[in-house]
């Protein structure tokens, strides 16, 4: 988490990946993200957060992401870095383990 702390945004640019951890690490720290449609992760954002990410394989897609993101007002940064940490507490080892054992063992 300490690398990440020491960056703006984070850029999840995956071919493929099912959840993608340091995406969700990004985002509890309040990062701003920008993500190719193919990280499995974005399947559960909402419009909110949807609009941070980009068509995977148009290159075109992902400058207008970065422009979006850059020209963000400090307000809007706020807004956004908080609408993350909000989104990521829904995916606590305790949640996601007390899901499993649910599922599970019933």
């Amino acid at each position: 988490l300490r690398y990440l702390s020491e960056n703006n945004i984070l850029v999840a640019a995956s071919s493929y990946d099912t959840f993608n951890v340091s995406l969700l690490e990004a985002m509890n720290i309040g990062m701003l993200f920008i993500s190719s449609d193919r990280v499995g992760l974005t399947e559960r954002f909402d419009d909110r957060l949807k609009k941070f990410v980009y068509k995977h394989y148009s290159s075109a897609d992902l400058l207008d992401k970065l422009n979006m993101v850059i020209k963000l007002s400090p307000e809007e940064r706020k807004y956004y870095s908080d609408l993350n940490h909000e989104f990521s507490l829904g995916f606590t080892w305790e949640k996601v383990s007390s899901q499993y054992l649910e599922l599970f063992i019933g």
